[in-house]
């Protein structure tokens, strides 16, 4: 059993982390309606809408979500602050990553410092914006291998699959810039050895990655479900396209694949 004396020594400076990130974004977000993109989504999340192209679904669920639960405080900012906490997250496993591939709490910390206050992204942690969820998927990712090649556990790696998943739905440049790392580094090594062992046991740990992948592109739903409720538009027929969306005018299901 581990001493309480040492849980505490490796909770606390992630902890204290997160919280430090967190109330730097709190202090220095901005306080209501914004412009552009970042109006869009703090109007998605209370109407329930659609935004622009790719649609995210996931930022939108959870920000509607939010934005009904938590009771005080200006609705624009409530999105916004979540942007915070993403961003937060996203510091926080940047300081475990680095401090378990140091073994160095000092490095861990030079590098959260370094994340927390660059100046995109600490731009990016006070609006209303998706980018720094997409960073803390990718950090996830990047924290499930890392267990993974350390343990050994297929948990580690549906985790990561499930993830990628999420991240797929979350935002389009996770496709052609994150995809074909993880294709390289994890799927095909894992074929390989399920090929080489012929064991239903390796061949497993395959099928569940996929099937965790595919669960993770659920939210793609959200926009087929949307569009299911507030179709058709034609401006032609003077059917204009309904406050719940901000982009496009899906007439079909291939409009509403294009959106996604």
């Amino acid at each position: 059993m581990i001493p309480a004396r040492g849980r505490l020594a490796d909770v606390a400076p992630p902890l204290l982390v997160a919280a430090a990130a967190f109330a730097l974004y709190w202090r220095t977000g901005a306080p209501t309606v914004l412009t552009g993109d970042q109006a869009e989504h703090q109007m998605a999340a209370w109407m329930v809408g659609v935004p622009h192209a790719t649609g995210y679904p996931l930022f939108t669920m959870v920000n509607a979500l939010v934005v009904r639960l938590v009771p005080f405080g200006d609705v624009a900012r409530r999105v916004t602050l979540m942007t915070g906490l993403w961003s937060a997250l996203a510091v926080t496993l940047a300081f475990l990553v680095a401090r378990q591939l140091s073994r160095n709490i000092l490095a861990g910390l030079v590098v959260a410092v370094a994340l927390a206050t660059s100046a995109e992204f600490w731009s990016l942690s006070t609006i209303a914006e998706v980018y720094t969820l997409q960073a803390l998927f990718i950090l996830l990712i990047w924290w499930c291998l890392a267990q993974y090649w350390a343990a050994g556990s297929p948990r580690f790696v549906y985790g990561a699959a499930l993830l990628a998943g999420l991240a797929t739905t979350h935002h389009g440049s996770f496709v052609p810039i994150v995809i074909p790392a993880l294709f390289v580094t994890v799927a095909v090594p894992l074929l390989l050895q399920a090929l080489q062992s012929r064991s239903w046991s390796e061949w497993r740990v395959v099928v569940l990655c996929g099937l965790w992948a595919l669960l993770g592109l659920m939210p793609w739903l959200y926009l087929a479900a949307q569009f299911s409720l507030f179709r058709p538009f034609d401006y032609y027929r003077g059917q204009g396209l309904p406050y719940h969306y901000y982009w496009g005018n899906p007439n079909s299901w291939a409009d509403v694949a294009n959106l996604a």
